[in-house]
């Protein structure tokens, strides 16, 4: 029985060669086609690489409009920060042509394009960041400048947008200090040692508690400054070089094969 497994690792080695051999053999039979097939590829791919328009990414991590708090805020505790918009909401919105402003179009330079919302909504790429409420948005375009004022100009859009969900809350909570601070006033012409001292004592609380609330109420703001790397992310001379190298070679490979195969 060993002889027999032996015997079958012997000839599965020999075929193992004889393959490796045929195989050296085919490449040196035809080295000059692989050689001049892989040159000149590599020759397109420089020139592509050299000739190619270079693109440059900016990217901003955006933090969304959040209150601590309050009957308005919705929270079963008050104290608990909330956002006031889901950041899913916001990707959303970034996928439509209308969400972007006539002066978002112009800092992009797309004012002369014919339909420059509509590329502005497909260019604009944002994603949840891993573990957190975070938006990350990136835009990609021909220069650092370029991609960085472009994308400072959607961040403005995204902060109005915001506001407007802002604002209510805002003139909401003004709205109940203003009440209760006139009823505290009104306690107060009375008799402050009467049986009202007890109620001002509550509405003095309750403005100061909504007067607090009023003060964490944050609009969208950028976490970090937008980034601007000066390395372009595509297309990289090196992919560009790798593809040329693998075409060429394969190229090559198929032009020995079919001269082979007439001769």
């Amino acid at each position: 029985m060993k002889t027999d497994d032996m015997v079958e690792h012997l000839n599965n080695a020999s075929s193992s060669e004889l393959t490796l051999v045929e195989l050296l053999k085919f490449i040196k039979n035809g080295w000059k086609v692989l050689a001049i097939s892989t040159f000149l590829s590599l020759c397109i791919g420089a020139g592509y690489a050299f000739l190619s328009q270079e693109k440059f990414q900016a990217i901003a991590t955006m933090e969304m409009a959040s209150t601590q708090g309050g009957e308005v805020s919705l929270s079963t505790d008050g104290t608990q920060t909330i956002l006031l918009e889901k950041p899913n909401n916001l990707v959303e919105k970034l996928k439509l042509p209308l969400f972007y402003s006539e002066k978002t179009i112009e800092k992009c330079q797309l004012k002369n394009h014919k339909s420059a919302n509509e590329f502005l909504s497909k260019t604009i790429k944002s994603s949840l960041v891993k573990n957190t409420t975070y938006v990350s948005i990136t835009y990609i375009d021909t220069a650092p400048l370029k991609a960085n004022e472009c994308l400072t100009a959607v961040v403005e859009d995204i902060k109005n947008d915001q506001a407007k969900i802002v604002e209510p809350i805002l003139e909401y909570r003004k709205t109940q200090i203003d009440l209760l601070t006139s009823q505290l006033n009104q306690t107060v012409t009375m008799n402050s040692k009467s049986t009202y001292f007890y109620s001002q004592q509550i509405l003095v609380n309750e403005i100061d508690k909504l007067s607090l609330q009023l003060v964490t109420i944050k609009n969208a703001a950028l976490l970090t400054p937008i980034f601007s790397p000066p390395n372009r992310v595509e297309p990289t001379p090196s992919q560009i070089l790798l593809i040329f190298l693998i075409l060429g070679i394969t190229i090559g490979l198929i032009l020995i094969k079919m001269k082979k195969f007439f001769d």
